[in-house]
């Protein structure tokens, strides 16, 4: 084993970058700390850094860029059910709500189907929910989509069947 030590605090404050022995008491010469460490522990925890290194899989392969690509289309898969059911609900059409119809059919083609979110505000009486389509890019950008509600039919059922 090696005779030579690197202080840790005089590596930090960059006074003494060499090994050097240590004074009779065991500490540093230069400034006297106890923080030493033996040049031969420094070099085998370089080789040991070193190997790991070089056995270590490649960050991005070939194989992960397919994984992560799968997992979109997924999520695409995921999100056509409520990206199928507003196009249906709110066709493109001409006259007034032309150019809101248009917007969310924009929307929802630009949309990776991260994440939804339905908010239904129980304080107003129920006249309008608000869907939160969420990118999946951090920071990315957010929609909310506010809807009127209203009853349409009401129907009751009983064991599979309906009732009159």
């Amino acid at each position: 084993m090696s005779e030579l030590y690197i202080c840790i605090d005089c590596e930090l404050t960059s006074s003494e970058a060499s090994p050097a022995p240590l004074n009779i008491h065991g500490l540093c010469a230069t400034c006297g700390s106890s923080s030493v460490v033996p040049v031969d522990t420094l070099l085998e925890l370089d080789k040991r850094a070193k190997a790991k290194a070089s056995t270590a899989p490649p960050p991005l392969d070939a194989q992960h860029a397919l994984r992560v690509q799968a997992t979109r289309d997924q999520r695409k898969r995921d999100a056509q059910p409520l990206v199928s059911w507003l196009k249906k609900k709110y066709p493109l059409t001409t006259g007034l709500d032309h150019s809101i119809r248009s917007m969310l059919h924009s929307v929802l083609d630009s949309w990776d189907g991260w994440a939804w979110h339905v908010d239904y505000p129980w304080d107003d009486g129920g006249s309008y929910f608000t869907i939160e389509l969420i990118q999946g890019v951090k920071n990315g950008p957010r929609w909310l989509i506010t809807l009127s509600s209203e009853v349409n039919e009401v129907r009751s059922f009983q064991d599979g069947t309906e009732l009159p």
